[in-house]
């Protein structure tokens, strides 16, 4: 099958493309995030900082004065010297690095998936205001949860990490928790054959009242759904099987001795960075079927809305659960990868920390990056490997009646007649 590749301009042309030669890739137009959606700008006390909308300073309908400095990643502390009276220049904020209203503090790579898809697809079938997806929520302020309550009216929240990404624990992004516990230790130290994964119902469901100091209304209800989207499946398949004998016993002591971090970074160095980011969700696929079918049936109950999905970057994980929705409401892989490519300028007012965490982790910053032939190719292997996304998701307990309730929740019209396009293995988009 020729393949059909998508150049900047959006048009088709036929090509071949390689991993490492992406043959499409979004422009900065098309990752653009609406004002709510940008990273925050804190401003600094005792000094006034204009603009418009075009980026132009203003004071009401005068310019500013001509010492004005427009502050930019770039600006200098030279630049902002006192002058002969001690006063310092006024700081004019460049139109990318101004704070806008309604946005977050410490919540990062949160945007409405509905309100996206509409612009990229350049339709209006899908919702808006009702599809969101971020970062943590754990270092959330004030401030952040009175947005989530107030603006976006936030129902549901599927959590996808593990038990020690919260507060409480490691984080742990790709490897969200020890390989082994204890009782898979003691089995482990002595056959080095971990015994067969026992598949539980992985979701548990919290609800949560969110009471703020200065709403005079009635406090809001939220439910958080836990989804730990890399279980047991995962961790015995993708991380410790692959490990070798020694590392083995290395990972075992480390557990023993109470060292879990350092067992982790064994997994890390070892497992996923020779996999890289690819062979991450590759394995996610492979083995976290069902919690992404889990996610999705939260997702196909009307009353769940407004909701967000998040994990810990927003990337991976949540990028793969946004990616089986999009589809199943019609998406091709072009707006797809759009969605997730956007993480990467998501994630920027924290990719130091981000990276900090990768290698703490045995990680690279690869893996704070969110690359367009990831998830491209992410979604050939799907194809490949089980014949269609429909054909995977059927596997896992997604069937058709749950698919068109997704597209109920998701979709402003639904076409039952267009419904059974979506079955074909062949995509007419694809990437």
């Amino acid at each position: 099958m020729q393949e059909m590749s998508l150049d900047d301009d959006g048009d088709d042309s036929g090509s071949e493309s390689g991993f490492s030669t992406p043959s499409y890739r979004p422009s900065e137009e098309d990752l653009n995030f609406p004002d709510s959606e940008a990273s925050s700008c804190a401003s600094s006390p005792g000094i006034e900082r204009r603009f418009c909308e075009d980026g132009s300073p203003l004071m009401g309908s005068q310019k500013v004065s001509s010492r004005a400095v427009r502050v930019t990643a770039d600006t200098k502390p030279e630049d902002l010297k006192e002058n002969s009276r001690g006063q310092l220049p006024e700081l004019v904020l460049s139109k990318e690095e101004r704070p806008a209203e309604n946005i977050f503090q410490n919540i990062v790579n949160f945007r409405d998936v509905g309100v996206n898809y509409n612009r990229d697809s350049g339709k209006q079938s899908m919702k808006e205001h009702i599809f969101f997806r971020s970062g943590r929520l754990d270092a959330a302020t004030t401030r952040d949860v009175e947005i989530l309550v107030k603006k976006y009216d936030i129902k549901s929240v599927i959590d996808l990490r593990a038990e020690t990404e919260g507060t409480a624990g490691e984080h742990t992004p790709f490897f969200p928790a020890s390989p082994i516990d204890n009782r898979v230790a003691k089995a482990a130290a002595k056959s080095f054959a971990l015994p067969t994964s026992t598949r539980k119902k992985t979701i548990i469901a919290k609800q949560e009242v969110l009471v703020l100091s200065n709403d005079s209304k009635r406090p809001g209800h939220r439910v958080t759904y836990h989804i730990n989207f890399a279980g047991t499946n995962y961790r015995l398949n993708s991380a410790w099987r692959p490990l070798s004998l020694k590392n083995k016993y290395k990972v075992i002591s480390a557990v023993v001795r109470g060292k879990k971090p350092e067992a982790v970074k064994i997994v890390g160095e070892n497992v996923l960075e020779p996999y890289g980011l690819y062979g991450l969700n590759r394995d996610f696929i492979l083995y976290c079927g069902m919690e992404i079918v889990e996610a999705l049936k939260v997702m196909s109950v009307a009353e769940h809305y407004p909701l967000l999905v998040h994990c810990t970057q927003g990337k991976d994980r949540t990028g793969l659960i946004c990616a089986m929705a999009l589809h199943v409401c019609g998406a091709g892989d072009r707006e797809i990868i759009m969605d997730y490519h956007r993480s990467q300028r998501g994630l920027n007012s924290q990719r130091e920390i981000m990276v900090a965490e990768m290698r703490k982790n045995g990680l690279s910053a690869e893996f704070s990056d969110a690359p367009v032939e990831v998830i491209k190719e992410t979604l050939r292997f799907v194809r490949e490997q089980f014949g269609s996304i429909e054909k995977y998701l059927d596997k896992h307990g997604f069937n058709e009646f749950y698919r068109k309730a997704l597209r109920k929740c998701l979709m402003n019209e639904v076409d039952d007649t267009a419904c059974s396009s979506y079955l074909s293995p062949v995509l007419t988009e694809t990437l």
